[in-house]
């Protein structure tokens, strides 16, 4: 029942994302893509539970770290998994703890808490600086490749009242010059910007690319190879692109 839900949940959030106008040209657009997202769901619905040893196993495989924090997490999630007879979100509940990193609200910052993994929440606490921490996360989990500096936003074409409007986000990525206009959404990041870093990347001649897989109502995002990220959908049954497809 829970991997029902998920996959109604996923394809309401699909369509909502579409434009208004001509929202379903958009989805055939990408229907390549959703085939392949509900073939995953599916082949994830067959294989049923996984439990907590296993996920532990898969992703030290794929060279993933998993702190003792995160292993006593899953480890009593798989607990009340089976008081309540309900299991789901495997592999999802691991790479959101080790990656969502340390939030301090009363400073308003964010300090990473994985070198592998960042997982974030598309809903931002800090709305003005939402890209900065975003892109900050982005730098944490690059092993010391990339560089983003002299990140810039501007507010004055959004509509704070009415969420709506866009944003002007500029940054260099390894002294590249990039720039990104987001769409204002309130307090909620425009997750397209992860194509811009990435076409920035392939200018840049760098072989990684930022690839992402769901993390609830956001992202948990690895800089990996093609190779790499194939290899985690395949062991994982976690659906993972380079793109925002949505």
């Amino acid at each position: 029942m829970d991997k029902i839900i998920l996959t109604l949940f996923l394809l309401f959030n699909f369509y909502s994302w579409a434009p208004p106008n001509g929202g379903m040209d958009y989805a055939e657009g990408n229907k390549e893509y959703m085939d392949h997202y509900m073939e995953l769901l599916e082949q994830q619905n067959e294989r049923g539970p996984v439990s907590a040893d296993e996920q532990i196993k898969v992703l030290t495989e794929l060279g993933l770290t998993l702190s003792e924090e995160t292993i006593a997490s899953m480890r009593e999630y798989e607990k009340e998994c089976k008081e309540k007879n309900s299991f789901g979100f495997e592999y999802m509940l691991p790479l959101e703890v080790e990656g969502s990193g340390v939030y301090d609200y009363e400073s308003y910052t964010w300090t990473p808490s994985s070198s592998q993994i960042y997982a974030y929440d598309c809903e931002f606490f800090d709305v003005e600086g939402m890209y900065q921490i975003y892109l900050k996360g982005l730098q944490s989990i690059s092993e010391g490749e990339l560089t983003f500096s002299d990140v810039t936003t501007d507010y004055s074409k959004a509509n704070f009242e009415n969420r709506g409007g866009t944003v002007d986000v500029r940054f260099k990525l390894n002294g590249k010059e990039c720039r990104f206009e987001a769409e204002f959404m309130g307090d909620w990041l425009d997750t397209h910007i992860r194509n811009e870093v990435n076409r920035c990347l392939e200018e840049l001649s760098v072989e990684k690319r930022f690839y992402a897989t769901d993390g609830g109502q956001g992202e948990i995002i690895f800089f990996c190879t093609e190779e790499w990220a194939r290899e985690f959908e395949s062991a994982t049954l976690c659906y993972m692109s380079d793109k925002v497809n949505y």
